[in-house]
């Protein structure tokens, strides 16, 4: 399903595209074998696409959203590409989920704990922060437009940490009465907002800079910036509960002396924070590292310094790009990598872990992972969730070319060394001004790699995404199989659950049911619909129940799952309207609604002017679940031309949209 602002302004446009998606479809693709060739296109259109943030789905895809300057306005794009580096079914530059934007600083990707992510983005008419949840086939779920996450411009600085329950903190820079503050907001997995109005952790004339947070419990998240209020700068943390509740005091707790810049955090396994800092303190000219470890109060942990532990503190010695830290299998203790130019102008990638009582265990400035062999500019270390880090190393010699490399716990190179070549394509690769994060971990022990690309000088800067494999080798699959969740709806006693699944030959999937504080049981097989959709009924449910679905199957001697998709079961009927499947849609769609008393219902599909060119459905409905099937040609639903529509729901003096796309 595409959104109103991704639709392209001519049917032409839409056509041409829709030809495109369906020879790749056709196609038996894979990701590329070959650096040489440079990776996928994700975007290769005219004007500037720079700043970008990635995703790994979980279930072996990607999703890329980006900041986009072809029209000369500011657009945000989004796309996602599966497990053979396809974007079947995607518009070949993009879906525009937003346009007249800027500040890619506000720019974020999350899961929302449902098998689909959460995109956030800066509407610049209206000054407000915005947010939608999308599918693996770019379906929209919240209010057309987006749902709203601040009613004013908030410097989001990539920062965002998600709960279990898929709920979703926000940290930025925002503006008040008193001047800039640092605060936070927490949006519910449906995208509403758990709190009445961000929660303002500092206010204060003097400036306050790079919000960064992570979640430190299932229920807890922490916050760290750098402020410069009068008589005690520094580097300042703040917690917070699910319900807002302030943890460490007012104001915040200090952690270390500023100035300092570009932080990276952990949780430490003890309820608390680990993180370090590139400070400029006691080197103003090429810096130092500066590590802390608190507890869940905030405060230093027994046997590490307060004000943080000094770390590469060689005179006039830049320790080379900034920090990575992850957490270990040990709680308390932290695990470090960095670049560093200490040995060798090329740099290597360095790893030292510290116990709980912030002494080094590794001798010298700790164990190298690699040594590069000609010069190389920006790497940075992204934590695997395991205890080791992805790496991306953007090499200067011969040309500027993208390479990448995975770090044990250990320090040692699980690939190739001194790294792999993701790209080394005609032209320059660069990795856009303002963006960290060229890498993310698959969910095979492989590693995806955007970057912005300029072998096409007639396009500006574009760009490109490239898998690397768990065996540090290119090209094939990341995984035969995938399955992400598409809808869960309750109609006529039983649950219906719905996936979209790419099915290698000889795998079978088998439907799991958890209920809430119960076990993963296997309750049965879902049905192929075609068009790689399944589907599931469950009639073993009870009224006023909450339960979790997800796909099991075996692959290569290993047991996988889908991500899990809720559903609460209403004790009396309840107004919904469910997503229409398939979508896209070529010759029928159906879709569930469900009234909380009878009533006059009124079904439309209406076309992006909000014009209706079809009723799908009149007349009176009792209360309970409904569901209705149109077809798209033909009787019943008339001829409609390719392109983008909303099928509207009126009852119960209310009204919900949800969006489709048409294709043939």
């Amino acid at each position: 399903m595409i959104s109103r602002l991704a639709c392209p302004s001519t049917l032409l446009l839409l056509a041409v595209a829709l030809i495109a998606v369906s020879r790749v479809r056709e196609a038996s693709a894979a990701w590329p074998a070959q650096a040489s060739v440079g990776g996928v296109v994700v975007c290769d259109t005219t004007g500037d696409q720079e700043e970008f943030r990635i995703l790994s789905d979980g279930v072996g895809g990607v999703y890329c959203l980006w900041a986009d300057v072809r029209t000369g306005f500011g657009e945000v794009r989004l796309k996602r590409f599966n497990a053979s580096g396809l974007a079947a079914g995607w518009p070949e530059q993009g879906l525009r989920i937003a346009d007249r934007t800027i500040g890619a600083s506000v720019l974020t990707l999350a899961p929302n704990g449902a098998g689909m992510i959460v995109a956030t983005w800066w509407s610049s008419p209206d000054s407000k922060v915005k947010s939608q949840c999308f599918d693996s086939t770019g379906a929209a779920f919240w209010t057309p437009g987006g749902a709203i996450l601040a009613n004013h411009f908030i410097d989001l600085y990539n920062g965002v940490a998600v709960s279990p329950d898929g709920s979703r903190v926000y940290a930025g820079v925002t503006g008040t009465a008193n001047g800039p503050t640092i605060a936070a907001i927490r949006q519910r997995p449906d995208g509403s907002l758990a709190w009445p109005a961000p929660i303002g952790l500092r206010e204060s004339f003097q400036p306050v800079y790079e919000p960064v947070i992570c979640a430190i419990t299932d229920s807890t998240v922490a916050i760290t910036w750098r402020d410069d209020r009068t008589g005690a700068p520094g580097i300042y943390g703040q917690s917070l509960d699910r319900n807002g509740n302030i943890l460490w005091g007012d104001g915040g707790k200090r952690l270390m002396p500023t100035p300092a810049t570009e932080g990276r955090l952990s949780p430490n396994g003890l309820g608390g924070l680990s993180g370090c800092y590139l400070s400029l303190v006691d080197d103003p000219t090429f810096g130092d590292f500066r590590l802390f470890n608190v507890d869940a109060n905030g405060d230093t942990l027994r046997h590490w310094p307060s004000g943080g532990l000094p770390y590469i503190t060689e005179p006039n010695q830049n320790p080379g790009g900034l920090p990575a830290v992850t957490f270990t299998d040990i709680p308390g203790e932290v695990l470090l990598g960095w670049r560093d130019t200490y040995d060798t102008p090329n740099g290597i990638f360095r790893v030292q872990r510290f116990d709980t009582t912030a002494t080094p265990l590794w001798p010298g400035r700790g164990r190298i992972a690699y040594q590069a062999t000609s010069p190389t500019g920006d790497t940075h270390g992204w934590p695997d969730g395991k205890g080791g880090f992805c790496v991306s190393v953007l090499g200067k010699s011969p040309g500027y070319d993208v390479f990448g490399q995975y770090v044990r716990p250990d320090g040692s190179a699980k690939w190739l060394t001194p790294f792999v070549p993701v790209c080394t394509a005609a032209g320059v690769q660069d990795r856009g001004t303002y963006t960290a994060q060229l890498v993310t971990p698959d969910s095979s022990g492989g590693a995806f790699y955007c970057w912005v690309d300029y072998r096409n000088a007639s396009t500006a800067s574009d760009l490109y995404i490239q898998h690397v494999n768990a065996d540090g080798t290119l090209g094939g699959v990341v995984t035969a199989t995938e399955a992400s969740a598409v809808s869960a709806t309750f109609l006529e006693g039983c649950a219906e659950v719905r996936w979209h699944a790419s099915v290698d030959p000889g795998v079978s999937f088998t439907l799991q049911r958890q209920p809430e504080d119960g076990e993963w049981v296997a309750i049965g097989v879902p049905a192929d619909e075609g068009e790689d959709l399944w589907a599931a009924r469950d009639c073993a449910v009870e009224r006023g129940a909450r339960y979790a679905y997800r796909l099991e199957w075996s692959q290569d001697g290993e047991l996988r799952h889908s991500a899990a998709i809720s559903l609460a079961i209403p004790l009396q009927p309840q107004f919904a309207f469910s997503s229409p499947w398939p979508n896209p849609v070529r010759d029928r769609m159906s879709f569930d609604y469900s009234l909380s008393r009878s009533g006059a219902v009124r079904v439309s599909l209406l076309d992006l002017s909000g014009r209706e060119v079809s009723l799908i459905e009149s007349g009176v409905r009792d209360a309970g679940e409904h569901r209705v099937t149109w077809r798209a040609g033909g009787r019943g639903g008339g001829v409609l031309r390719p392109g983008c529509y909303w099928v509207q729901l009126e009852a119960e003096g209310q009204k919900r949209s949800r969006q489709i796309v048409v294709v043939k």
